[in-house]
């Protein structure tokens, strides 16, 4: 008969033998990439260099041809991840793509993330429309939660959500559980915030959902702050390293929006960056 402490050192083992509780665990070694990544190609050509570079999925923009997108990735082994979509506030009042609940019914239980981006007035007073917000993400959460899908927010610079503070004071309010917020690099150092990385990362961790990175340097426009992984002056090291010691185990997305040169070779430097940058990550 084994004794109380022999038993608990056995419950203990197979707990850390579980992938639930490894001992190694790390950051996901997926990524997925924009479909702006990918212009030119058709979506089954998508899928297949997709596939064949190693990333997991496609992060797709807008509302149209969800079954095709499902289909042409299950086909390759790979994920249709989320859809890139938009909302609006303001003196006129709210509104969202009129697309969308089409598109969550039809995304269904499919576990792809709604990435919802929401535009309106900036200024003196940055919180004017939050009611007409809450509103909205609530129809849209609702809607969601329904076909077993989440809200990510998406901080985008000149929008309504332009911050990630924005963000995380509306998922306060909306009280949702199915939403939460992306990290986008690209964004975060275009409005300025670079200096508050740790403090960010922190803040949006309870409520993170996905964390969308390129190769960028430290300051400019889109075409310093958006390069492949592989490019730019800024070190993602330090907060992907962070992003691990604080649990983080979430999507991560490789932004193209507007980088030159042909796709196949800009997407086949980035997961090559990527799999070097997580390695010196985890280390």
């Amino acid at each position: 008969m084994k004794t109380p402490l022999l038993s608990l050192v056995c419950v203990v083992a197979v707990l850390l033998s579980s992938p639930c509780f490894a001992a190694d665990e790390h950051i996901s070694d997926e990524l997925y990439i924009f479909s702006n990544g990918l212009r030119g190609l058709s979506l089954e050509d998508q899928a297949a260099v997709v596939a064949k570079l190693g990333y997991a999925g496609i992060a797709y923009s807008g509302c149209a041809q969800p079954a095709e997108r499902v289909a042409v990735c299950a086909e390759q082994g790979i994920r249709a991840q989320s859809i890139y979509v938009g909302a609006k506030v303001g003196p006129s009042g709210a509104s969202f793509d009129p697309g969308l609940p089409a598109a969550i019914e039809a995304y269904k239980g499919k576990n792809v993330d709604l990435w919802l981006f929401v535009q309106g007035p900036r200024g003196s007073e940055p919180a004017k429309y939050d009611e007409q917000a809450v509103e909205t993400i609530r129809k849209i959460a609702d809607l969601a939660a329904a076909a077993d899908l989440r809200v990510s927010l998406y901080p985008h610079q000149g929008f309504y959500i332009e911050r990630v503070e924005d963000s995380l004071r509306l998922i306060e309010k909306i009280d949702r559980e199915n939403v939460g917020t992306c990290f986008n690099v690209c964004h975060w150092l275009r409005v300025g915030d670079r200096a508050n990385m740790e403090e960010r990362i922190r803040q949006a961790m309870p409520h993170l959902f996905a964390v969308n990175i390129n190769g960028c340097d430290n300051e400019g426009g889109w075409r310093e702050l958006i390069q492949t992984l592989d490019r730019g002056e800024y070190d993602l090291v330090p907060m992907l390293r962070l992003l691990d010691k604080l649990g983080y185990r979430g999507l991560f997305g490789l932004q193209c929006y507007a980088i030159p040169g042909d796709p196949k070779e800009n997407a086949a430097r980035s997961i090559e960056a990527w799999r070097k940058l997580r390695a010196a990550a985890i280390q």
